[in-house]
């Protein structure tokens, strides 16, 4: 059974669970492509992992992943360079970084990844082709892990016995954010456009005044 994590913005029911986001912002964009691929499901399910992500589903597909996120305090000694290191062969144009300042006054630095911005080969329809649900996160998550991707847990959050310490630094993937649930959610711009106008201290600096880090109750 997949194990419950804090990595997300968000509520796990069990282990991952489908959620409702009613209140999910309104942002112009379009939907994950479907029916492009044959409906055939795959010959055998992608490797999962026991603490390997978040999935929020919705009874529909998911379309963006935040591969990781910078918190207050947790993260106060995180480099520039180790930033850049977690993004393995993706290119840093394809990444946004948005600044989350939920309505408890925490703050967040999400880096998310949306299915339009989807490197090839293979293609987001590629790479999903067949899955739904569950199955279609934990492929995007081993896609993204053969590229190199991913934030590496150090030695002691490996050992941890808390389930939610031991998956903090691993994948979350939903459809929208809930807006009802920050106060301010600002779009800092991709990650190349952050490193050229060398802002990544900046953004570090900015998530510090937050006095907590945001314990992942409601959903996205």
């Amino acid at each position: 059974m997949l194990a419950f994590v804090l990595v997300a913005d968000a509520a796990v029911l069990g282990t991952i669970a489908a959620v409702t986001r009613p209140g999910a912002e309104a942002a112009p964009r379009l939907p994950p492509p479907t029916g492009k691929a044959p409906a055939t499901k795959l010959a055998a399910a992608p490797p999962l992992d026991a603490s390997w992500a978040m999935c929020f589903h919705d009874k529909k597909d998911v379309s963006r992943v935040a591969i990781t996120y910078l918190d207050a305090g947790i993260d106060a000694k995180v480099t520039e360079s180790e930033v850049l290191r977690w993004f393995g062969k993706l290119s840093y144009d394809s990444i946004d970084v948005w600044k989350l300042e939920h309505k408890d006054g925490t703050r967040r630095i999400a880096f998310e990844l949306d299915w339009t911005r989807w490197p090839g080969p293979p293609s987001w329809d590629e790479v999903t082709r067949g899955w739904r649900g569950d199955d279609l996160c934990s492929a995007l998550r081993f896609d993204l892990i053969k590229r190199g991707v991913g934030r590496p847990r150090p030695a002691a959050v490996k050992a941890s016995p808390d389930p939610a310490v031991r998956g903090r630094h691993d994948f979350e993937f939903f459809d929208e954010r809930r807006e009802d649930r920050y106060a301010d959610r600002d779009l800092a711009g991709t990650l190349a456009d952050v490193v050229a106008a060398g802002r990544v201290p900046e953004l570090l600096q900015w998530t510090r005044p937050a006095t907590a880090v945001s314990n992942g109750k409601p959903p996205p």
